[in-house]
């Protein structure tokens, strides 16, 4: 398997092709700083239920970080 340790992956979108995309990079051991949902409000819930340790306001703040 390729070394992916220095990388970091954040996910756009928290619907059920977001929930693929992070069980993918899980898999790989690509770590996941964050997502971003379709609102703060949903990123937010999206986050603690998939165990992601932020959820981005914006693509402004999720591009900064």
């Amino acid at each position: 398997m390729p070394d992916h340790s220095n990388i970091t992956a954040a996910v756009i979108g928290t619907g059920f092709i977001g929930a693929v995309h992070l069980n993918t990079l899980r898999r790989l051991g690509i770590p996941v700083a964050g997502v971003l949902g379709s609102s703060p409000a949903r990123g937010a819930e999206r986050a603690q239920a998939l165990g992601i340790p932020r959820a981005y306001d914006s693509l402004d703040d999720l591009l900064a970080d």
